[in-house]
This record gives C-alpha cells, sequence and structure tokens, in this order.
C-alpha cells in the first residue's frame, strides 16, 4: 500500500506490506531523494505486537488526572496516544479493527497513532 511519507523530505514514497512474512507483521519500503541516490530502502522491519486493552488503560489512566485542567484551556480534550513504540525486539502498534475493548475516561475520544502518524485508530470511549 503506498503511502506518503512524511520524514523531513528524506522519504518521497513509503509503501507498507502487512504479514509480508511469518515471522514478519509489517514493513515499510521507502524511495529516498534524488540527492541521496533515489534507492529504495527498507526502513524497519519486524514483529508488530498491537497495543493490547491494559496498554491503552494504563496510559489513559497516567493521564486522567489533567482532564479537568485541559477542560479549563478547551471544552473537548482528545488523548493522542503514540503507539509508534520499539524495544526488546518488538514493535508497539496500534490496536487491531474494529478495536476489541473500549474504555471508561472522561476524555472525550482517545485515539491511537501508529508509525509515522500514518495509521489512527479511535478507541471507543464511555464516561465514568
Amino acid at each position: 500500500m503506498p503511502v506518503e511519507a512524511l520524514a523531513g523530505g528524506v522519504l518521497a514514497r513509503l509503501i507498507q506490506l502487512k504479514d509480508p512474512h511469518p515471522d514478519v507483521s509489517r514493513i515499510y519500503i521507502g524511495d529516498t531523494e534524488q540527492a541521496l541516490g533515489g534507492r529504495w530502502v527498507a526502513s524497519i522491519a519486524g514483529y508488530g505486537q498491537c497495543a493490547m486493552a491494559a496498554d491503552i488503560v494504563a496510559t489513559v489512566g497516567g493521564k486522567e488526572a489533567q482532564v479537568r485542567i485541559y477542560k479549563q484551556a478547551a471544552p473537548a480534550v482528545w488523548l493522542l496516544i503514540d503507539c509508534d513504540l520499539e524495544g526488546q525486539g518488538i514493535f508497539l502498534d496500534v490496536p487491531e479493527l474494529p478495536v476489541p475493548f473500549a474504555i471508561t475516561t472522561d476524555f472525550d475520544r482517545v485515539f491511537c497513532c501508529g508509525f509515522g502518524m500514518l495509521h489512527w485508530v479511535e478507541i471507543p470511549c464511555s464516561r465514568p
């Protein structure tokens, strides 16, 4: 699936392959600018684990105390969670669609974003 890359102009186009091999859940391949040779290069590849309910609940819980303060500045407050994380050989990615869980929060809406902010998933929410 071709997508435009937002990598400071270094990558002009980016191709994402989902589940290209049993040992790899996602790979991104991009072409560099002509000044860098215009060659296609693999940017990242590895096993991706989707964020689970416990990951989202823990992240939202860590921000919940600030919702009242945020609402003094804006009537609607959204929480944007960066799921573009890697470490210990595992990449964390946005939850699968449809999201198989809902959370209870004072935030008006909660979103998870993935690699390069190319993937956005809204988490179903209910009020406490």
